[in-house]
């Protein structure tokens, strides 16, 4: 997992579009709730130069996966709206 997630590939097996947008929602909040876990430990294992340091760093990491959070989201959205007007 990086800091930005511009590398971190995400893929969705095509049976989950059958569930519910907040069900689909909240696997992927707690997949990123675990993701950055695992951030924070590796940037704590390699010795944060302050707690400040640290605390922007996380800071900077979850306001970047709020963002691609929001982007899944709209893309659920418009996923389930093609789905209810027939389109496949």
């Amino acid at each position: 997992m990086s800091l930005d997630g511009e590398g971190d590939a995400v893929t969705f097996d095509p049976r989950v579009m059958r569930l519910s947008s907040e069900v689909l929602a909240g696997f992927v909040r707690d997949a990123m709730r675990d993701a950055h876990r695992a951030l924070f430990e590796r940037l704590t294992e390699h010795g944060a130069s302050s707690a400040g340091d640290l605390t922007k760093r996380v800071e900077e990491m979850q306001a970047a996966y709020t963002d691609r959070m929001r982007s899944y989201e709209r893309i659920i959205a418009d996923i389930e709206l093609q789905l209810r007007n027939g389109h496949r």
